[in-house]
């Protein structure tokens, strides 16, 4: 019962992490794509700065930068596949927890950074970085122009569900 009520929170968390997401808007650069040295992949970086108009990103930055890395990572997340024999590990139906996020997020410097390579499986090769001055940047390998994807979500293009079911 303690796992399933554990469960229970850790979805309701990360619920609220994605709805505090969901109110940021945001301006993106172009995203800068760099083709790897095996001629098959690719590395992405793109940078957004949270906040419009006379909004001050500075301030915004303090209380969304926790649902952004969140709900980035979660993206990322979904979005990855397995490479090699992390195949053995995958599994189709899962879902980003707050375990595996706080794990791999830092404070850094100033910045709050969010960086991991395999979870569960999946090839994930994301990095993201929450500066002070309301600029996050989003590093992927290997990922295509899946970040571009995840930020079109995020802006309303295509509609971003709430996780459910408990997790890991």
């Amino acid at each position: 019962m303690q796992d399933n009520l554990s469960g229970r929170s850790d979805l309701s968390a990360a619920n609220e992490l994605i709805k505090t997401a969901l109110m940021v808007e945001f301006q993106r650069d172009e995203p800068v794509i760099t083709p790897c040295t095996d001629g098959e992949n690719l590395h992405l970086s793109v940078d957004i700065v949270v906040g419009i108009d006379d909004e001050d990103p500075e301030d915004i930055i303090e209380w969304s930068a926790f649902g952004l890395l969140f709900t980035l990572a979660a993206l990322s997340f979904d979005d990855a596949r397995p490479r090699g024999h992390s195949e053995m590990d995958y599994m189709a139906k899962d879902q980003l927890t707050m375990k595996d996020f706080l794990g791999e997020l830092h404070y850094v410097q100033g910045e709050l950074r969010f960086s991991a390579d395999y979870i569960r499986g999946r090839c994930i090769k994301t990095d993201l970085i929450a500066r002070p001055n309301g600029r996050i940047t989003i590093s992927t390998l290997n990922r295509g122009v899946s970040a571009s994807r995840w930020l079109d979500r995020l802006q309303g293009k295509k509609p971003i569900r709430l996780l459910h079911g408990s997790g890991n």
